[in-house]
């Protein structure tokens, strides 16, 4: 298996995506293989479309100097996503699995993260764990290396240490943040370890999920203006924001149900992940001057983090959609 052949952890990588981030995936594809070949070995893609799925189990990211095509070797599933109720899938504009952005805050990003939350958990509950890694980010550098020595090093004793990660770290999530002021839950980029803890995490997460999401029904039913989709301040979406009340509430409590062991959940350096204000603000650039990682967030829309990628020297994938490219970084 995948875990057994790891030799940064006992986890997959998991990707998933639709047609919309096709080509920001085949981007993704197209660096590691720059920088850190061996870690696509350790991805598995789940598609939630079949145009997604045909088009990534067919693109050969590995081509010789005559642009003849060799094989791909990417390991991708297929597990379709579509809105089940009629009438919202009219309102999120047509066919839901293979042209929405999920975009933050409307119908379609809730009723997505509800599916990924359900798939996640039954990853865990099968005793399987992951690395939650996404798209829109630029590997400068194999960070899963970094994090295996940073949780050698730092997370086990001495006895514990060996080539690889200890096959039960101490802890339940392994997360960047988002800022490096202040600790927050990077979505994006988290090690999650199939424990008992972390099936309780995500099925509550995934309870809270269903009660904001009948919320926002509710206000569908309420006239509005054109854009219907869009959920007001009284109903956040943040799946950030929700775990973390979750395990506050944990940690405040001392149990959640008949759970008693306390949530372990450890934040990466900040020096070793960036978020995307890295791009925006020069003081977080001389704070963080030399990330494994810088995530491609804090801006919205796929169009605009494809054009700031590409204005960095931070874009891999050339504009036939089909051919790698190296850029030169800026």
């Amino acid at each position: 298996t995948i875990q057994s052949q790891n030799p940064y952890g006992d986890y997959v990588v998991l990707q998933m995506l639709n047609q919309a981030y096709l080509n920001i995936t085949k981007h993704w594809i197209c660096n590691i293989h720059h920088v850190a070949p061996q870690v696509l070995d350790l991805v598995v893609f789940v598609a939630i479309d079949m145009d997604a799925y045909r088009a990534l189990q067919s693109f050969s990211y590995d081509k010789d100097k005559n642009n003849n095509s060799s094989y791909s070797n990417l390991k991708v599933f297929y597990v379709p996503f579509a809105v089940p109720n009629d009438e919202e899938k009219s309102k999120m504009g047509g066919s839901l699995a293979s042209n929405a952005q999920f975009h933050y805050g409307r119908m379609e990003f809730f009723q997505f993260l509800i599916f990924r939350n359900a798939f996640l958990l039954k990853l865990l509950s099968n005793d399987i764990s992951f690395f939650l890694v996404e798209s829109d980010a630029y590997w400068r550098r194999n960070v899963l290396a970094e994090v295996r020595d940073y949780i050698q090093q730092n997370l086990t004793t001495t006895s514990s240490i060996s080539s690889s990660m200890p096959e039960q770290p101490p802890f339940d999530l392994l997360c960047a943040s988002d800022q490096i002021m202040k600790q927050v839950f990077q979505g994006g980029f988290q090690l999650n370890v199939a424990t008992p803890n972390s099936r309780i995490l995500f099925q509550r997460f995934h309870d809270e999920m269903q009660q904001r999401l009948q919320q926002l029904r509710q206000l569908f039913r309420v006239p509005a203006d054109d854009n219907q989709t869009v959920v007001t301040s009284s109903v956040s979406a943040s799946e950030q924001e929700m775990k973390q009340t979750i395990i506050r509430q944990w940690t405040m409590s001392g149990q959640i149900q008949q759970q008693r062991q306390p949530f372990r959940h450890v934040y990466l350096p900040s020096q070793m992940v960036a978020s995307g204000q890295w791009y925006k603000y020069a003081y977080m650039r001389r704070r963080c001057p030399d990330p494994a990682v810088i995530l491609n967030n804090f801006v919205i829309g796929l169009d605009r983090k494809i054009a700031r990628a590409q204005r960095k020297g931070h874009w891999y994938l050339h504009g036939n959609g089909q051919t790698c490219i190296v850029p030169k970084e800026k």
